[in-house]
């Protein structure tokens, strides 16, 4: 099966939200994916902590295996990662906002790690100083993609209306919910900026991405999902009830741009490390609370040597890895 191939991630994707939206025509992008190529559940390992999930389903490790379970303690993962092996090959990656990757260096690998998108200045600094060291392998990369990084004052508001349309009705000295939506999709949108630059301009084998926005967004904005619970009331549900959706119809908008940078050879994958629960969480729960989590994530792929129209079954996070390198033909 050789050919390139994109790996996508998205934090807290779940089908049970996506394929009413595809049925409805709202995700174009997966949908295509969806139908021409073989999708399923993905079971997440434990604990269900996002900087673990992808490094698991990076390096195909369980976390007590590869060491990284909590983002509180940093470090990076002690198992070979999917590009690792590929560099080893004399294959060339590209990997943009990958937990776990920060100062790391792997062979014909270009790699941007999380830290890309932290802010580096105040809100009221339009002109960010550099990403912090380690960022960037090769450092001189950091030419081409530091202008390209995005501050939550670039999300304006003409985004923010599409997300909230009544967002100027919100007190945000009492309500910080708007500021925190334009830091998460800054985030998304700064590591769109870097993969759409680097599929552009370098010869790879092997690109993978993960988006952060939907799992953060998740774990504030999942109450508002319709139905409205009863203890929400009205009008505070009228205000955010479309966030989650949107951000996914965001999302599906970038896969997009994302495969036409790709080619219309490349295989696409599309991974989620866990789903959403059907539950209703109060906003006033802890953030600390995983109770909002599922351990069902979404895999979709297709392209060259992938089934069509396909369902998988009993798939989990630990089988991504040994799925692309046998998409290299590798063992």
């Amino acid at each position: 099966m050789a050919g390139r191939l994109l790996l996508v991630g998205w934090d807290a994707a779940d089908w049970k939200i996506l394929h009413p939206m595809i049925d409805a025509g709202e995700m174009p992008a997966l949908q295509r994916i969806v139908e021409t190529g073989a999708s399923g559940a993905l079971l997440c390992v434990q604990p269900q902590v996002p900087v673990a999930q992808w490094t698991s389903i990076a390096a195909g490790k369980r976390p007590w295996q590869h060491r990284v379970c909590h983002p509180r303690i940093p470090g990076r993962s002690q198992s070979l990662a999917v590009w690792d092996i590929l560099g080893r090959s004399g294959k060339k990656s590209l990997v943009v906002g990958w937990p776990a990757t920060h100062g790391a260096r792997s062979e014909h690998t270009v790699l941007v790690s999380e830290r890309y998108a932290n802010p580096t200045a105040g809100p009221d600094v339009k002109l960010w100083p550099p990403a912090v060291a380690g960022t960037y392998c090769p450092e001189e990369i950091a030419a081409r993609l530091d202008p390209l990084r995005k501050s939550p004052q670039d999300v304006q508001a003409d985004v923010i209306s599409r997300y909230v349309p009544d967002w100027k009705k919100i007190d945000q000295k009492r309500d910080r919910r708007i500021g925190q939506l334009r830091l998460f999709l800054a985030a998304d949108f700064s590591h769109q900026a870097a993969m759409m630059a680097l599929l552009s301009a370098r010869r790879w084998d092997f690109a993978a991405v993960r988006f952060p926005a939907l799992g953060a967004i998740s774990q504030i904005f999942l109450p508002y999902r319709p139905p409205r619970p009863a203890w929400l009331p009205e009008v505070e549900f009228a205000l955010y009830q479309n966030v989650i959706r949107n951000a996914c119809r965001k999302l599906d908008q970038m896969l997009r741009l994302l495969v036409q940078a790709a080619g219309p050879d490349a295989g696409v994958m599309v991974v989620s490390g866990h789903g959403v629960s059907q539950r209703a969480i109060s906003p006033t729960a802890s953030r600390d609370n995983e109770s909002w989590k599922s351990p069902h994530g979404i895999f979709a792929a297709c392209g060259p040597g992938f089934a069509a129209d396909a369902l998988v079954f009993g798939a989990t996070a630990l089988d991504v890895s040994p799925t692309i390198l046998t998409y290299f033909g590798l063992p």
